[in-house]
């Protein structure tokens, strides 16, 4: 009988050292389980702000772009203003010097018909 209860008591102080060690992986599990957890979470507002940052840069550039769209159609209609102003003086140039030579033509016939008389 004593033997009996010298091996029930092994079999305890083997069951509590088993159960100490359980209770030890399972702590150093959790913690971890715990420190993965954090990590994940770090990872995944870094990603959320890094997001929302390129997301904010994506509509700064394109308010940027339709800025410079703006300005482009701006400036392309000024340059086809001007063209049409050019177009328009270079052809009221055109007319004056037609006119003057016309003039210049009326005086030389004005002067060789005064000399033939």
């Amino acid at each position: 009988m004593y033997v009996i209860v010298l091996q029930l008591s092994d079999l305890l102080s083997e069951r509590d050292q088993l159960r100490a060690l359980l209770d030890n992986r399972t702590g150093a599990v959790q913690l971890e389980k715990d420190e993965l957890q954090r990590s994940l979470d770090t990872a995944r507002n870094e990603l959320i702000n890094e997001q929302r940052k390129n997301k904010e840069k994506v509509e700064s550039l394109e308010t940027r772009v339709d800025e410079l769209s703006a300005q482009l159609g701006h400036s392309t209609t000024e340059k086809e203003t001007r063209t049409m102003e050019l177009d328009s003086y270079r052809s009221k140039n055109h007319k004056l010097e037609q006119q003057l030579r016309e003039l210049d033509k009326s005086k030389l016939q004005a002067i060789m018909v005064s000399l033939n008389y």
